[in-house]
């Protein structure tokens, strides 16, 4: 096993642990009803940013985690 595809195999590892983190958050977060007064979407978007905010942490960990897996395997 090669230097570089061990690390790219802790990197992956790394990512896909703190992808659980946010990954909890995103299932557990209550989301805000619709606002009687919204203007196309954005204070829908403001009450439920920490929710969107752990959805998109959660796929750019797993996102980062799958390209990590990929590269280590790319260079046995």
């Amino acid at each position: 096993m090669q230097p570089a595809q061990r690390i790219y195999q802790l990197c992956a590892a790394v990512c896909a642990a703190l992808a659980v983190v946010p990954g909890y958050y995103a299932l557990t977060l209550r989301g805000a009803p619709h606002a009687d007064f919204d203007v196309t979407g954005l204070l829908w978007i403001l009450q439920n940013f920490p929710r969107l905010l752990a959805y998109f942490l959660t796929l750019a960990l797993v996102g980062a985690a799958l390209y990590f897996v990929v590269r280590a395997a790319a260079d046995v």
